[in-house]
This record gives C-alpha cells, sequence and structure tokens, in this order.
C-alpha cells in the first residue's frame, strides 16, 4: 500500500480517539524516513496520545526535521526551547529555530517573530505547537494540555529568565513588518485564519502609520482583506468604519489584478 495513502488511515484513526493504533502506523512511517509520519509521531510522544509522553524523543524528532514540513516541526521545537516546556528553556536557540521556520515558511514563526522584533523580547508564543493530525492546526495554551516548564542546567525555569529575553534581538518595527508582510503574503496549505491575522496587523500598521507612511485607504482595504481571510479582530474592525470606506476598499480591490499581490522575496514596498 501507498505510505501516503497509509499515514492518511492512521490520521483517520488518530481523530476517532484510536490513538495506539495510529501511533502504530506512524512507528512504521518513522522506520521508512517518512517525514509526515515522523512529525506526527514526535506530536503524539510530545503529548502521550497513544504513548507515554517523551517531550525530549519528541523535541529530538522535531530537530531531525528542522527543514522538513514547511517549517513547522522547527517551530514545534522553538517553542519548546521558548516556553522551557519538554525541554530546558533557552530562548536564544529557539529564536534561532522559529528563524529556520520562518524561512521555511511557517506562518505562525513569521507572525511570532514580528512580534519578537516590535517588542525586542523572545517571549512566549501565543501558539503552542502546530499539529498536522489529520490536518495542521496549531495548538493554543486554551485547546492543548501544556507540559510543565523544565529547568534548565542551573535549576531556573522561564519566568526567571526574562533578563535574557530581551538581550537575543534588538526591537525593530521595520524588521517586525516584514515578518507581517511575508505572513500575509502566504500561499500555502494549512494557514487557517493566521493569514488573515496578519493582514489586520498590516492594516493596523497602515492606520497608524507603524514603520511607514499613514495610509487610511490601504489600511481599509487589508482590513477587508483580513475579515475575508478569516480575522475575527479585522471583522470586528470593519463594523466600526463608515460603510461608504468599506465600499470604496472592495470597489478598488476589485479593480486590482489577482496576480498584483507580491510573493515572499519580492520587495516590500507594497502591501498589496
Amino acid at each position: 500500500m501507498n505510505l501516503d495513502n497509509t499515514i492518511i488511515k492512521a490520521n483517520a484513526l488518530f481523530t476517532e480517539g484510536r490513538y495506539a493504533d495510529a501511533l502504530r502506523i506512524y512507528d512504521e512511517g518513522v522506520k521508512s524516513g517518512h517525514t509526515r509520519a515522523i512529525f506526527n509521531y514526535a506530536y503524539c510522544l510530545q503529548y502521550g496520545y497513544g504513548i507515554d509522553p517523551d517531550p525530549a524523543k519528541a523535541f529530538e524528532l522535531y530537530t531531525y526535521l528542522r527543514y522538513e514540513e514547511e517549517g513547522d516541526a522547527a517551530y514545534n521545537a522553538g517553542a519548546m526551547l521558548v516556553t522551557g516546556r519538554g525541554v530546558p528553556c533557552d530562548p536564544a536557540e529557539g529564536y534561532a529555530y522559529m528563524l529556520t521556520a520562518a524561512e521555511c515558511g511557517c506562518i505562525e514563526a513569521q507572525l511570532y517573530l514580528a512580534m519578537v522584533r516590535l517588542t525586542g523580547c523572545v517571549g512566549e508564543p501565543d501558539i503552542i505547537s502546530i499539529r498536522r493530525i489529520p490536518f495542521h492546526r496549531p495548538d493554543t495554551p486554551d485547546s492543548a494540555f501544556l507540559l510543565p516548564p523544565t529547568p534548565d542546567e542551573n535549576g531556573e525555569y522561564a519566568d526567571e529568565l526574562m533578563d535574557k529575553r530581551f538581550e537575543i534581538v534588538e526591537a525593530d518595527e521595520y524588521e517586525a513588518i516584514r515578518y507581517i508582510r511575508k505572513a500575509a503574503r502566504h500561499e500555502g496549505d494549512y494557514v487557517g485564519a493566521a493569514k488573515g491575522n496578519a493582514e489586520y496587523l498590516l492594516a493596523k500598521c497602515a492606520e497608524e502609520g507603524l514603520g511607514r507612511m499613514y495610509d487610511r485607504e490601504k489600511a481599509i482595504e487589508l482590513y477587508v482583506r483580513a475579515a475575508e481571510d478569516g480575522s475575527f479582530d479585522a471583522f470586528k474592525k470593519l463594523k466600526t468604519l463608515p460603510q461608504y470606506e468599506i465600499d470604496k476598499a472592495r470597489a478598488r480591490l476589485r479593480m486590482k489584478p489577482a496576480n498584483t499581490r507580491k510573493r515572499i522575496g519580492e520587495s516590500d514596498e507594497e502591501d498589496d
């Protein structure tokens, strides 16, 4: 049987709650070097689905996949390091993993780095980990079981490392906006509402003049786009704006060719 189809079968078993059965199939995929199987097996190990939790082993597997799975494995490894959950807290190393994840195309990592560059602090991400069983779905503090923080070699915990978090990278609003733009232009699979959230952040930058010239028309266009791409914050924002401004923005967007939105790596001078 085609291994990809076998992994899909395992995903179906996982969603039915048959974690041990799914894990056995993922284990066979691991032995064959199937990256999706390795990622899913690591996720099961991280949180103990069908097996005793072993976050340290999960971290090893995520590290093995550091440049695979569109950066999601690097994101998970980085999140573990930054939060100190499952492995000793190491914000500097976690930041390095997040950089890799962002360059590999992980939209959650791109948004995380934007927040880091806005604040100058390698803090805890809003999204703790990324799940690919049965499809890409980020886990948040409200929806995922969180492992307790793991002390570092000096016995320190994550909440005692705040000074170190501010020593890794300087705040830079232009770098922050560059990462927001990467996320807003994301064209990969499994982005969910993250793309809309990125467009919402860009809209706020345009509306408030952060890192660029103030541009209210562009801001409203981006709010419209963000709401269409699933941003609840953008949906709420549109309810506060005059209807005639929204109608004009929608008219302008309909006039623009579909291919005017630049791809990642192209000029960052415009947001469309």
